[in-house]
Formats: C-alpha cells, sequence, structure tokens
C-alpha cells in the first residue's frame, strides 16, 4: 500500500501539470463556430448571446446573468428584459406582477393565459393573465377557486368552486392549463390557445475523454502468483503501481436539478508489476532472480450518477456508480534470471480472468465556455475485483485522471 502511494505522488504532479497545460492549449484548438449557449432580449429588443446563469438567489431576485463570448458577465433584472432563455431550456418571458416584474414561462398563451415561475420569496407559483390585461395575477394556494371564479367568468360550463371543479382543476399544471384552455374554448371557440412547446425534464450531451490511470493489484491469500509447478513457492500480496491510459466517448443525460447519469465505454490499458526479487536456490552454485509484469486490456464501463454545483462558467461535480471492465486480454508473465544462464525465461502468471466488477468515484471540474467544446477534468477512484465470488480474487485499485470534450 505504501509503494502504491509512493509511486502515486511520484507521478502526481506530471499528471496534474499535464492536465492543466491541456486545459490551457484545448481551447484555441477547438474553437468551432458553435452558438452561443444562451441569449436574452433586452427591454430595447436588442439580442445578446452567451453563457445564462442564474442562481437560487438571483432567482428569488429575479435576476439572471450574461456571459458573452468576449466580455464581462452582466446581471440583469426582470425590468431590463423581454425575454431569455439558457441551452436546451424553456423560453422565459418579463410579465408585469403586480408593481413589480417577474421571470415566467408560458403554459397556455391565448384569450386568457396561464404561466409558471419563482416568486420572490422562492417558491415556485402560477400565475394567470385575465382577457384584455397586461399583467399577472399570482395564483395563492388555497384560494385558486376562488380567483379562477373571480377571473375566468362567463362561461356557463364552468363551475369553479364546486367538488367537481376541485376535482378536475387542481392547483397543478395540468389541472390549470385544462382550466384556461376550456375557458378559452367556451368563450372564444374560434381562437385557438397555444400551448408553447416546454422542453423534457432532461438533455442529453455527448463527448470523449482520455487521461492516464494507476493501477495497482492486491492477491487474496498471497496467492497471486501461482505460475508454474516448478516455481510455486512464488507468493505475492500486492504489486507495485504502474502507468497506463483510457481513451472513448460518453453521453451524460442531466436533469433540471443539478443531477445527471453519465454512460462511459473506453479502451483501457492497466499496467503494474511485482518487485524484483532473489529466489531460493538452495545449495546451488547459481543465484536467481524474479520478477512480475501485468498488462491488463479491458473495455471500462461505468454507470455513474453525477450531481453538479452552481450554474456558472466553472461548475465542480462529483460522482459514483458501479463500473465493469471487460477483459479483452492480458498479459502477466514473470520474468526469470539464473546467475550461470544468458538471458530469461519468461513464464506465464495466473490470474483468475481478466474482467473487473466494482465501484467508481470521482469529482471534477466543468468549464462551459459560451463557444466551442465543454471542457471537464476529472479525478476517479476505482475499486474491482476479477474473479469476484471466488476465492482466488483480485483486487484492482486504479486512479484516472481524465480531460473531456462535450458536444
Amino acid at each position: 500500500m505504501a509503494a502504491f502511494y509512493s509511486f502515486l505522488s511520484r507521478y502526481a504532479g506530471f499528471v496534474f501539470l499535464s492536465s492543466a497545460v491541456a486545459l490551457a492549449v484545448v481551447p484555441g484548438a477547438v474553437q468551432a463556430q458553435r452558438a452561443a449557449t444562451g441569449y436574452v432580449v433586452t427591454a430595447a429588443g436588442d439580442t445578446i448571446r452567451g453563457v445564462v446563469s442564474q442562481k437560487a438567489a438571483e432567482a428569488r431576485a429575479q435576476q439572471v446573468r450574461l456571459t458573452p463570448a468576449n466580455g464581462p458577465t452582466t446581471t440583469y433584472a426582470a425590468a431590463e428584459l423581454r425575454s431569455y432563455s439558457a441551452t436546451r431550456q424553456d423560453l422565459l418571458l418579463s410579465k408585469s406582477v403586480g408593481p413589480k416584474a417577474q421571470f415566467v414561462k408560458p403554459l397556455v398563451l391565448g384569450y386568457a393565459s396561464l404561466y409558471t415561475g419563482v416568486n420572490p420569496a422562492g417558491d415556485l407559483r402560477f400565475y394567470l393573465q385575465a382577457p384584455d390585461s397586461t399583467g399577472l395575477q399570482e395564483l395563492t394556494p388555497g384560494q385558486v377557486q376562488l380567483q379562477l371564479h373571480r377571473t375566468l367568468g362567463g362561461c356557463p360550463s364552468l363551475h369553479f368552486g364546486d367538488d367537481e371543479a376541485m376535482r378536475r382543476y387542481p392547483h397543478t399544471a395540468r389541472g390549470l392549463t385544462r382550466a384556461v384552455l376550456e375557458y378559452n374554448s367556451c368563450r372564444r371557440p374560434g381562437q385557438p390557445s397555444r400551448q408553447p412547446r416546454v422542453t423534457s425534464g432532461w438533455r442529453a450531451s455527448y463527448g470523449l475523454k482520455a487521461g492516464p490511470n494507476v493501477t495497482g493489484l492486491f492477491f487474496s491469500y498471497y496467492q497471486g502468483l501461482y505460475y508454474s509447478q516448478i516455481f510455486d513457492d512464488f507468493h505475492l500480496k500486492s504489486t507495485r503501481p504502474g502507468l497506463g491510459f483510457q481513451a472513448g466517448p460518453y453521453a451524460n443525460i442531466a436533469f433540471r436539478n443539478h443531477a445527471s447519469v453519465q454512460v462511459e465505454l473506453q479502451y483501457s490499458i492497466v499496467r503494474a508489476s511485482s518487485p524484483v526479487r532473489g529466489v531460493y536456490t538452495g545449495t546451488t552454485l547459481y543465484t536467481a532472480t524474479e520478477e512480475g509484469t501485468y498488462r491488463l486490456t479491458q473495455l471500462y464501463l461505468p454507470v455513474l450518477a453525477r450531481y453538479t454545483f452552481g450554474t456558472g462558467q466553472c461548475r465542480p461535480f462529483i460522482n459514483v456508480g458501479p463500473s465493469f471492465a471487460a477483459g479483452l486480454s492480458h498479459s502477466t508473465v514473470l520474468t526469470y534470471r539464473r546467475s550461470d544462464r544468458p538471458g530469461t525465461e519468461t513464464l506465464p502468471v495466473y490470474l483468475p480472468g481478466s474482467s473487473t466488477l466494482g465501484i467508481a468515484a470521482g469529482l471534477g471540474l466543468v468549464w462551459a465556455r459560451s463557444t466551442g467544446a465543454l471542457l471537464a477534468l476529472e479525478a476517479r477512484h476505482d475499486e474491482g475485483i476479477i474473479g469476484f465470488g471466488t476465492s482466488l480474487y483480485t483486487r484492482v485499485r486504479t486512479v484516472r485522471l481524465d480531460l473531456s470534450l462535450g458536444f
């Protein structure tokens, strides 16, 4: 164990330095002329594109931040904008609610309209726009039926406030949408209502990732290197770590609450070695040494639950989940040297397979740029087992560092 972390500390500086250089260089190399990730429409009607973000406190204060591709971040109040939209998210409009402007999302547009949004207290609310009115009325829980009765009158088929109306038009997006649609159909049958397309609660992104890894093997009850019947006294508890790499595509399915699921498929090579040690040769006149080397080639498939913090350009994240690595091949050999013979003898080393089953956990940082690829740097710890469920198992401990480009 001490040797593992000694090796890791020896290479950590190189690994992190090379990744930092990559983060600095890659942006210039991937400057694709891609559209900015969001936009705002000012009160004057100008459209400005860039990275749109909004923290919880800013949502309560009815503010939104915009970082253009080549300019400083600007915070806009709802009164300064007509609308805004972030990447793959719904369009939010600036509307008057009483004396102040608020950001709201339209659910129904027509003779009467329905919106939803976060009020200054931070609560998600629904807002009703009466016919021939420019302002919105917040629908208060517990008083919704009374407010509907007062605002959406003149339709004999609708009886807001009775048991049937309370069941049919509850204080939910579906219930209130139904109430406004039926009211509009009753009062203006020739004027169709419009329901703006609402994006789904998830969005998918894809990308490529690659980086180095450091791996050590840990064997069960010293059985690890039964490599032949001739040298069956060679038992090893653990190996020295080795430097490998992995690379491949990934898919990330993100939800609106900062949670996401990430699936990866990487071509991975992990390496390790056993220390050179002397072999007991009895009363013979020669001496002997032996050294084991291990190289596993795998298809690495982790399925990770991920949580990303914040909405700014630099966003830390953590992830955890099961991992499986399908063995493609393994080259595990023992090099045996005798002082009375030239050259070496190579013998196969026994391992109970080359596929691993385990768990992975990591943390990293996403750089959400306004143009070009989405960059992320992640450090991950993997614990896997070869020969899972058997007595001759081998633990595989891997520390990975990946740089990823998302599109």
